[in-house]
């Protein structure tokens, strides 16, 4: 079999490589097209805690900021607990190196909810997501954590 890329010129493969490139970038989204990282700290850990039902814990995430060259918009913050509630409204344009105002989620603790299934020491091992979508669907999560032992 003859191989033929031997006998085509190194700027003819700079040709036919960026041909190809630039045909499949529409395809693919990096950074620099879509903004962010979304950086900072993810987990919120209430550590081990006595609580009753009813009561409202609350998380709070300080530091989140975009790390990238461009804008980020975050168009919709999702829990995916009915019981909990965030305080910042969308959409929200982060600047590159501008924090996010501090978010902070409520969950009001209430009988029969799935994320307030005991262990067999009675003890509730509560890790309950929260999505952040941004401006080309991206999504990151941050988690509201804690032990819990109901009184």
């Amino acid at each position: 079999m003859k191989n033929i890329l031997s006998e085509i010129t190194e700027q003819e493969k700079n040709r036919i490589l960026e041909m190809h490139r630039k045909s499949t970038s529409r395809f693919y989204l990096n950074e620099e097209e879509e903004g962010g990282p979304i950086v900072g700290k993810l987990v919120d850990q209430l550590g081990e805690i006595n609580a009753t039902i009813g009561q409202t814990l609350q998380f709070k995430f300080s530091n989140l900021r975009n790390a990238g060259k461009l804008p980020v918009t975050i168009t919709k913050i999702m829990p995916s607990s009915e019981s909990m509630t965030v305080n910042l409204k969308t959409p929200i344009t982060l600047q590159p190196g501008e924090t996010l105002p501090e978010l902070i989620i409520t969950n009001k603790l209430v009988q029969d909810a799935t994320t307030l299934q005991p262990d067999s020491e009675g003890k509730i091992n509560f890790d309950v997501p929260v999505s952040l979508f941004t401006q080309t669907n991206k999504k990151y999560t941050v988690y509201c954590r804690a032990t819990i032992t109901l009184k």
